[in-house]
């Protein structure tokens, strides 16, 4: 299941099902936290290149209240706060909800999951691969 929505966990492992979750947040949201800040830019290049580039950037303007934010990503100062409204904005405008673009998405990530080794979301997606090779 692929949800953004609080599930019961606890009945689901009763149950027998295998969860993988994330530490807070959905998807979108634990890529910009957890992606080396070159990394994260090049999914905001992925988003513009695939939808309006002006919406993007008006929409992470907007959410991070810095009417100043330069119009390149590159230039754009690298902050937890500013991370966590580019992971918002991505869901909730679904900048990668499209199968091409969220494969796009997943090859960005996996081209840096050794970088991040020790996060969230790098020993998530370990654990699942564990998961599927198991059965």
């Amino acid at each position: 299941m692929d949800s953004d929505r609080p599930v019961p966990e606890a009945e689901l492992k009763t149950a027998g099902v295998h969860i993988v979750s994330w530490e807070g947040g959905c998807t979108e949201e634990r890529i910009a936290k957890d992606l080396p800040w070159a990394a994260l830019v090049k999914c905001i290049r992925l988003a513009m290149e695939n939808r309006d580039p002006g919406s993007v950037l008006a929409t992470v303007r907007s959410g991070s209240k810095i009417a100043a934010l330069p119009d390149a990503p590159e230039e754009w100062p690298e902050t937890p706060a500013l991370r966590t409204v580019i992971g918002k904005t991505a869901k909730n405008n679904k900048w990668f909800k499209r199968i091409d673009w969220g494969e796009e998405l997943g090859l960005v990530v996996a081209e840096h999951l050794q970088a991040i080794s020790t996060t969230d979301l790098a020993t998530k997606i370990e654990a699942l691969r564990t998961w599927l090779s198991s059965e």
